[in-house]
């Protein structure tokens, strides 16, 4: 996970600020970086609350991290099919220069 975050913060800046007017830049900037923070909250949140669920139950330990994880892959899955559907719709086309060029 540690080694994509890196790539995903770059591609959210870039996305958000590539066509930004100066005046929006510090608006746009600012709401992908909370939008990153409370993402990252609500998923430590609910990742802990699979694992310690499973560990109070009757069989604590390895099924408890496996739940997590589990449910770790299926936001991940979803994300990604979420970007395989809205991307390719969401690309813009580049714009004719005038003059021809």
């Amino acid at each position: 996970a540690t080694l994509g975050i890196g790539a995903t913060f770059v591609t959210a800046f870039t996305a958000s600020l590539t066509d930004a007017p100066q005046a929006e830049a510090g608006l746009r900037s600012a709401l992908v970086n909370t939008f990153h923070e409370l993402g990252g909250a609500a998923g430590v949140a609910v990742l802990s609350t699979v694992a310690g669920t499973a560990l109070v139950s009757a069989d604590p330990g390895e099924h408890a991290f496996r739940g997590a994880f589990t449910v770790a892959a299926a936001i991940a899955a979803a994300g990604a099919l979420t970007s395989a559907v809205l991307v390719p719709t969401v690309m813009r086309k580049p714009e004719a220069t005038p003059g021809g060029d």
